[in-house]
Order: C-alpha cells, then structure tokens, then sequence
C-alpha cells in the first residue's frame, strides 16, 4: 500500500504507552501499580474499543521489558501472540510493515511502546499535530483511524484503577 497522509493497513491502530515503572534506575519492569494496570487492560480495552486483532510491543531491552509486560496479561487472554520486533526507535521500519505487510489490512492493531518515541509513530502514521507524550502519562490510548483522505485521531482515557483507588 502507498505510503502518505491517510494510507495505512491496519483498520485501526490503538497506541499506548506501557503501564507504571518503578522508579529505581536499574529496574526494567513494571511497578506493582503498573502490573495492576496492566491486568485491568486486559479488560478494559475489548470492553471499550474491542479486541485488537494483533498486538505490538516495543522490544525489551537490557534497560526496559515494560512494553512487553503491559500487554502480556491482554495477550494471554486473547490467545495472541506479542509481536516485538521493532525497538524503540525503530519508527520507519514499523510503520512501512504496518502500511505493506498483508497481515496488518484491515486489523485493528494495538502498539505499546515506550513515550518517547509514541508522537513519531503518530506523526508516520499521518496524524498531523500529535503532541508529545508527557513523561508522567499513563493509562492513555490515542485512538488512529485512517481512509484514502484522512487521518483520525483521539485521545482516550483508560480508567485502569480499581472502583477503590479512582
């Protein structure tokens, strides 16, 4: 499929970034708030936006496994595999697979990846105006629609918090 503004694979892409760290520099996984979060997803997002056809998952790294962990639990309860080829700066290649390769068409395709680089993936994708991600934002989901004109784009909220939390 033709690369540009509009044309991508996929049915729609959910994008979000991995669930709560630590905080200790030389921890590479999730917190326990982030693992709670984590198993919430698992419900929350086939509740409100249906289950993704394929999940995405940034590369785990010496520094950084959390990508992968927060969609782990959604993984195991779907039956599907976590795709994670592609490192965190690996935008290009991520994008071209997602508007060339057959088994992306027409999917809806969850991304979780690291917040640095979650505004690159928008603005490939042809989402005009993406704002960054702020360092300290968790338990949000940019919602990415495409047609041959454009490109749609929302933010969401998850509420992942236990009733007893929120």
């Amino acid at each position: 499929m033709p690369a540009g503004k509009g044309r991508f694979g996929p049915r729609c892409i959910m994008l979000i970034r991995h669930a709560e760290k630590t905080g200790d520099p030389g921890d590479r996984g999730l917190s326990d708030l982030g693992r709670l979060h984590a198993a919430a997803l698992a419900d929350t997002l086939p509740e409100l936006y249906g289950a993704p056809d394929i999940i995405i998952a940034c590369q785990s790294t010496a520094k950084s496994c959390r990508p992968v962990q927060t969609v782990e639990p959604l993984a195991s309860r779907l039956g599907a595999p976590v795709e994670s080829r592609w490192g965190t700066y690996d935008v290009g290649p991520l994008v071209d697979a997602l508007r060339s390769e057959p088994a992306y068409a027409a999917k809806a395709v969850l991304i979780c990846w690291r917040h640095d680089t979650i505004r690159d993936i928008a603005v490939a994708l042809g989402v005009e105006h993406a704002p960054a991600w702020p360092d300290s934002l968790y338990g949000c989901l940019w919602l990415i629609r495409a047609d041959a004109d454009t490109v749609g784009f929302t933010t969401h909220r998850l509420e992942l918090d236990p009733p007893e939390r929120r």
